[in-house]
């Protein structure tokens, strides 16, 4: 039995290939606290290794050779028992602020390394750019005889401190611009809808995430919209190298359903069809894509979620509670619930509903606090329901399908005039709906919006002034007014929230 989440699944082999033929890298040796030894005489030297050319390390991973960083020029007084070792530390910077420890390999006085253990310290330290970097390396130098270990010179002695030219090894690429085809646009390669980076300031290769957003009708949708991934260069070359289809993810449960979930993995798809991603629900919907990892995730790129339910017209949405995001994943905001609710991402009931998985409500001291939805569309799925009348702040996770919901049952104003004591505080009181809170106070310089005598739901603004209604910001800052007496109106009716201060 398979139940679809969001789209159908993808009939064809998903064909898992691996980003990285790095020759092995070898872990990084740990060395203890080490007994000096000062008699040994050691020289190296650079040569002409990544000074006029860089060190390509490509060159030599194909070739599946180790690439030579550093010659041993003297060698003198060291003692025959022991086995020389001269690992490589990479720095961050020219300090050596943050550094990672390559193990090097000694073969007729030549050091040298495996490219991949090379490329990874500069990818976790500098860049994951596949062009040329300046690296800053320093050699510290051991005398090894089975568990004793004895460094060369002292703690801080290097017996060089140098800096390199390296090309990295590279076994990926990732290009500047992306773009999406499908059946949308008769699968034509120069009427895509282009990507958009997720971080414009660094390479893409340190910033690998793009997005694009896009609406899908309910004409495409009953017949399937079909997408896949296109780089530039296969656009400006008319052409379906580097395509990439979206292979989802496919869970299965206790009872064997298997759900087709909003995520999963790009596979190379050089055919124009082949691999396509198929929606077959209408929306606005966000693709994210990492180009790096392979991986994709596709939302519904809604604005607000309302939050219609018992007590609440259904007729005029316009005064229905809404929840809002920054990132089309999670939303959160306040409303007020009486008995049974659930969520819609219009301003309606026909199209998105999400509405309770049966049997995943969680409940705390009898109320529910949390649980599961779905979208069940136009019709079917039971509401969500609450206990007691009253505010509550919901957050609500599209990704993982999860809701939680705490009741405001106090609204406080708690700041300097009060010594910051939230659970001592004295409460506004709340209209008919709990949605509209007043009362008289006392202030004098910073206060904030508290609730339940805790901080893990407070508001704050940053707009804050008086005799004006001012936005009140979940996690905002510090409200700070002269000192008097003060009516006080704090609204969560719609958004943005709002506080009065009107100074008497």
């Amino acid at each position: 039995m398979k139940k679809f989440a969001l789209f159908c699944g993808i009939a064809l082999s998903l064909g898992l290939t691996a980003c990285d033929d790095m020759l092995p890298n070898p872990p990084a040796q740990e060395y203890p606290q080490p007994e000096i030894f000062d008699a040994a005489g050691l020289t190296l030297s650079q040569g002409d290794y990544g000074v006029t050319n860089p060190i390509n390390l490509n060159e030599y991973a194909e070739r599946g050779e180790l690439a030579p960083i550093m010659n041993i020029t003297e060698l003198t007084n060291f003692p025959d028992t022991y086995q020389l070792q001269i690992p490589m530390e990479v720095g961050s910077d020219e300090n050596f602020t943050k550094y990672e420890v390559v193990e090097t390999t000694i073969t007729d006085n030549v050091i040298s390394v495996a490219p991949g253990s090379f490329t990874d310290a500069i990818r976790e330290l500098i860049s994951k750019s596949p062009d040329v970097q300046t690296v800053n390396v320093r050699f510290p130098a051991y005398a090894v005889n089975g568990n004793s270990t004895m460094r060369l010179g002292g703690l801080d002695v290097y017996y060089a401190t140098v800096q390199y030219k390296v090309l990295p090894y590279q076994t990926y690429t990732i290009e500047n611009e992306y773009y999406l085809v499908g059946n949308f646009c008769e699968w034509n390669l120069n009427r895509g809808i282009k990507f958009s980076r997720v971080n414009n300031d660094v390479s893409v290769y340190d910033d690998a995430n793009f997005t694009v957003k896009f609406d899908v009708t309910a004409e495409q949708a009953a017949e399937g919209y079909l997408y896949k991934i296109v780089p530039a260069s296969a656009v400006a070359n008319g052409d379906w190298n580097g395509a990439m289809g979206l292979v989802p993810t496919i869970t299965t449960d206790e009872d064997g359903v298997e759900t087709v979930q909003m995520y999963g993995t790009l596979v190379d798809a050089p055919e124009a069809q082949s691999e396509a991603g198929v929606i077959s629900q209408e929306g606005p919907y966000l693709l994210k894509v990492n180009f790096e990892a392979k991986t994709y995730e596709l939302n519904f790129a809604l604005d607000y979620l309302w939050v219609p339910g018992i007590g609440t017209s259904t007729s005029n949405f316009d005064i229905v509670p809404r929840l809002y995001t920054s990132d089309y994943v999670t939303f959160q905001g306040a409303a007020h619930l009486n008995k049974q609710w659930w969520l819609t991402g219009q301003k309606g009931t026909a199209g998105l509903n999400y509405k309770t998985a049966e049997g995943t409500e969680q409940t705390v001291n009898g109320l529910v606090t949390s649980g599961e939805i779905q979208n069940f569309g136009d019709n079917g799925g039971a509401r969500m329901t609450i206990a007691e009348n009253g505010l509550y702040w919901l957050n609500v996770n599209l990704a993982t399908l999860r809701y939680s919901a705490t009741q405001l049952k106090r609204v406080s104003l708690v700041g300097a005039f009060n010594g910051w004591n939230a659970e001592a505080a004295e409460d506004l009181k709340p209209d008919s709906k709990f949605q509209v809170w007043t009362g008289t106070f006392d202030l004098d310089g910073e206060f904030k919006v508290n609730t339940n005598g805790a901080w893990d739901i407070d508001f704050g603004s940053n707009t804050a002034g008086i005799g004006t209604a001012n936005t009140l910001d979940y996690k905002g800052a510090n409200i700070n007014v002269p000192a008097g007496k003060y009516e006080v109106k704090v609204d969560f009716s719609t958004l943005p929230y709002t506080i009065t201060l009107t100074q008497e």
